[in-house]
């Protein structure tokens, strides 16, 4: 009877922690977790090594460098003052073609000068030394088979020279009482171009009516006493007698061309590039 009685509670026992458990039990919402927090690994600064400077080490004492000055190293370069270089004069092409500079002192003549007085002509060159302004000095080369320039001592001389990046123009009219001794033409014009040569006697180009080509050559006459008396062949020597003596005159060219009136900066449209001289009587 008491073992039955033992079971019994036993068994009492057991069925209420059951029911216990079920009614006070914890939801999964009440369980508590402890959050797991990254740790950042933190940058730490070292202090730089100061490195002690040693001595230095001796060159080495070999019998065959105590025979040589060592080169002296990283010594400082001796700085100079520039001197600058005085101008050159202007100068006539290296080559045999026929060519022209003027120039006044060391530099290229630009502008407008009208002289009349003392003058030195050689064969290479021309001077003028006007009164009040530096000396100027016409340095040539005749084209082959024409000259040489008759030597005079006074003279009228007309000098108009313009160099701009466009172009470069040039003329040149020496003349004595009788007419003109020399002439150098490079010149572009709006009209046909006309060189007064002196006592009635000139250079001439053609006009060019209804051209159809871009460029056209022109032909140049010379007139005397207002009579053509010679059509000037194109880049041939040629000499000529006038009324002011024997000419002779080298055309290197005389062209015309059509202006092209879409563009901004139009070309004038007639050029001529001629050498004169009067031959010595």
């Amino acid at each position: 009877m008491r073992s039955l009685l033992v079971g019994v509670v036993l068994i009492s026992l057991v069925g209420c922690g059951g029911a216990g458990d079920e009614t006070s039990g914890t939801s999964p919402e009440d369980i508590f977790v402890t959050p797991t927090i990254s740790v950042i690994p933190q940058i730490v600064k070292t202090p730089p090594t100061i490195v002690t400077p040693t001595e230095a080490v001796s060159p080495t004492k070999h019998p065959l460098l105590l025979q040589h000055t060592l080169a002296p190293n990283n010594q400082p370069i001796a700085a100079s003052t520039e001197v600058p270089m005085p101008p050159k004069p202007p100068t006539l092409q290296d080559d045999n073609l026929p060519d022209l500079v003027v120039s006044v002192g060391a530099q290229t003549f630009n502008g407008e000068l009208e002289y009349t007085g003392p003058l030195s002509i050689s064969n290479e060159s021309i001077d003028i030394d006007p009164s009040g302004s530096d000396p100027i000095t016409i340095q040539y080369r005749l084209p082959e088979q024409i000259g040489p320039i008759p030597s005079i001592r006074t003279g009228t001389v007309i000098l108009i020279a313009e160099t701009v990046p466009a172009r470069s123009e040039t003329r040149i009219l020496l003349s004595d009482d009788l007419g003109l001794v020399f002439g150098q033409i490079r010149y572009s014009s709006e009209s046909p171009i006309y060189v007064d040569l002196g006592s009635s006697v000139s250079l001439k180009q053609s006009s060019v009516i209804g051209v159809t080509d871009f460029a056209l050559e022109v032909p140049v006459n010379l007139v005397d006493n207002g009579v053509s008396i010679a059509q000037i062949p194109i880049n041939v020597p040629t000499t000529v007698k006038t009324s002011i003596g024997k000419i002779d005159i080298f055309v290197e060219l005389s062209f015309y061309s059509e202006p092209d009136m879409r563009l901004t900066d139009r070309v004038t449209p007639y050029s001529l590039m001629a050498w004169i001289v009067r031959k010595e009587r």
